[in-house]
């Protein structure tokens, strides 16, 4: 029999005996395992350091921040195998967060597209604190440089590959918000020289326009035909959130996927794609939470310092993964 067949045999056995097994095991969930003791990490993810007995008291008397907090660490069962049900969980309370930020901050109470949500937090919230704050500058920064190759690779597929879908995705949507990132002339540069009509790329030019595209996000310029292209920080951000982490986010709510870590597809990549995008979006979150702490006035129990000396962890465990 075909490894297809193998693996979906594997699911319905898993799905019949679950109450008695227990927890899903394969031959890649054990070498993630044996990566970790290896180097000594009982968890790849760690989280931010705060100051417990002010973040005890701040989050007390003010509930909806409390609220918020409470729905965050939901994603930390999840680790360290399932990477991916994190990250969807993070990212739920991230978009809570910026909700939030939108109705106390902006007193909008209206509907507004999370295209121009996240446009609008990218320019309005964390580009101020990119400008002023090094710490959070730097790192960002690592975060465009370690972008994840892979997540690269599917936010490109899911944006031209309509033909291969069972279940149509978020195919207009995702180009919505690449050309809202991009601009509409680097856009149609890009499809012009990568993406035929058919809906295919090979995976040659799939890989070379990942790499430029990740010139790109680190603000680099690059050349398209006769014209150069340079993206300021706030449109580089919105690729990063609204092109890669919502299109993984989206896609696989809505779209047509197979369960990353229940296949036979899934490698050591597949991990650090997930965690990538995982400590992408808790990067973000505590980002946006200094930000309205200092708008509504209340002690703030962690530091730019604090969310630099998380990344920098994080990263540093991130690299017993291979990315490429």
């Amino acid at each position: 029999m075909n490894n297809e067949y193998n693996i979906t045999k594997r699911r319905v056995e898993y799905h019949s005996n679950w109450d008695k097994d227990g927890i899903w095991t394969s031959n890649i969930i054990a070498l993630f395992e044996e990566r970790l003791v290896e180097h000594k990490y009982s968890q790849l993810f760690v989280p931010i350091e705060l100051d417990i007995s002010s973040a005890v008291d701040t989050l007390y008397q003010n509930p909806k921040f409390n609220r918020l907090f409470s729905v965050l660490i939901d994603f930390y069962d999840e680790l360290p195998a399932r990477p991916d049900v994190a990250f969807d969980l993070c990212w739920r309370a991230f978009e809570i967060e910026m909700n939030l930020y939108k109705n106390h901050v902006w007193n909008k109470k209206g509907d507004v597209t999370t295209r121009e949500l996240i446009a609008r937090i990218c320019d309005e919230a964390i580009f101020p604190l990119y400008r002023c704050e090094n710490s959070i500058k730097d790192a960002i920064d690592m975060l465009f440089e370690n972008v994840s190759i892979k997540s690269l690779s599917f936010c490109i597929t899911r944006a031209v590959a309509v033909a291969e879908l069972t279940v149509q995705g978020q195919n207009g949507l995702i180009i919505e918000r690449l050309k809202s990132a991009l601009g509409d002339n680097l856009w149609e540069s890009i499809k012009k020289k990568y993406f035929p009509s058919d809906g295919t790329i090979s995976p040659e030019d799939k890989r070379k326009l990942c790499f430029l595209l990740k010139k790109i996000l680190i603000g680099e310029t690059i050349i398209m035909g006769d014209k150069q292209y340079t993206l300021d920080f706030s449109h580089r951000l919105e690729f990063l959130i609204g092109g890669i982490l919502y299109t993984s986010r989206c896609e696989r709510f809505h779209g047509d996927y197979f369960s990353p870590f229940k296949s036979d597809k899934a490698t050591l990549r597949t991990f650090y794609d997930f965690y990538y995008q995982l400590l992408t979006t808790y990067t973000l979150f505590w980002c946006l939470l200094y930000k309205l702490k200092i708008h509504n006035g209340i002690d703030v129990f962690f530091t730019p310092s604090n969310i630099k000396l998380m990344i920098d962890e994080n990263l540093k465990r991130l690299k017993i993964l291979p990315n490429t």
